[in-house]
């Protein structure tokens, strides 16, 4: 009996915490996508990395709603098992210094709306938000 490939939609994928998800992920056999404003980088750690990249920045909320379609495309059987909100904000000042906590806007809203967009796929891959 084969089992089905799950399928992982990660954000904030370009270094860091996100490498190591994702080579978390694909060492169990999941299919990965993921998104980050960046573009791939040779550096990380899985093999069609580059074919499953899609360089977006989730807070042009527009630009998201234009690529959800694109996205869908890109799950197998259209379904998304999982998806793992990883992207994070790194404000600057005009000076290129760091924002404090207290000094960040915050915009949930893309966030919102990439994972209600995806809900569909998600409900077919009854796979969890985290």
């Amino acid at each position: 009996m084969r089992l089905e490939q799950r399928s992982l939609l990660l954000t904030g994928a370009s270094r860091g915490i996100g490498h190591a998800t994702v080579k978390r992920f694909v060492e169990d056999g999941w299919h990965i996508l993921t998104i980050s404003r960046q573009r791939f980088a040779e550096s990380c750690p899985w093999q069609a990395g580059a074919d499953n990249h899609i360089q977006l920045d989730l807070a042009d909320i527009g630009n998201v709603t234009r690529r959800i379609p694109d996205i869908r495309r890109r799950l197998p059987d259209g379904k998304l098992h999982a998806l793992v909100n990883n992207a994070a904000i790194s404000p600057k000042t005009g000076a290129g210094g760091r924002l404090g906590t207290f000094n960040t806007e915050r915009r949930p809203a893309h966030l919102r709306r990439a994972g209600s967009s995806l809900a569909p796929a998600r409900r077919r891959g009854s796979g969890p938000l985290w």
